[in-house]
C-alpha cells in the first residue's frame, strides 16, 4: 500500500499590490498578523509569508479569504468591529498616558531651574527614550 496524495489545488499569484493592500488593511483595522490570522482561521506565519513576500502564492481557498479580507467584505464581522473598537480605546488611553507624562516631565524640568547640566542631562535621556526602538 502507497501513501495516499493528498489533492492538489491551483495556486493563486498574490501580486505585489495585494500583499500592499492587505497590510494597509491588516494596519488599518489595528490588527497584527497573528490577530488577523487568528480572526479569519489562517496561520500566522502565513499572513506574515503573504505581507512579506516569501509566499508568492496561495490555494484557492486562501486566495478567496485574502480577497474577502481586502475588498472588505469580513468588515462587519463582529471579530473585527471588537478590533477597531479596541484599537479606538487604546488610542484614547494612549493620549491620556501621553498627557500625564508631559506634565510629570514639565514638573521635574522646573525643579531644575538653577542646573542648566542637569536640565541637559534630562533632555537628552528623555530624548534617548523617545527615540528608542519600541519593544513588541
Amino acid at each position: 500500500m502507497g501513501r495516499r496524495q493528498r489533492a492538489r489545488h491551483p495556486l493563486v499569484s498574490i501580486s505585489p499590490g495585494m500583499r500592499k493592500a492587505l497590510r494597509e488593511k491588516r494596519l488599518s483595522m489595528g490588527l497584527t498578523p497573528f490577530g488577523l490570522a487568528g480572526a479569519l482561521g489562517l496561520d500566522p506565519h502565513t499572513v506574515s509569508s503573504w505581507e512579506n513576500g516569501r509566499t508568492d502564492s496561495c490555494n484557492e481557498f486562501n486566495a478567496k479569504i485574502l480577497n474577502g479580507f481586502i475588498s472588505g467584505e469580513y468588515d462587519k464581522l463582529p471579530v473585527f468591529a471588537s478590533k477597531r473598537q479596541a484599537a479606538f480605546r487604546a488610542g484614547k488611553e494612549s493620549m491620556k498616558l501621553i498627557s500625564a507624562l508631559a506634565m510629570d516631565i514639565a514638573t521635574v524640568f522646573s525643579l531644575l531651574p538653577g542646573n542648566p547640566t542637569a536640565r541637559r542631562r534630562f533632555l537628552v535621556k528623555l530624548s534617548n527614550a523617545v527615540d528608542a526602538e519600541p519593544r513588541q
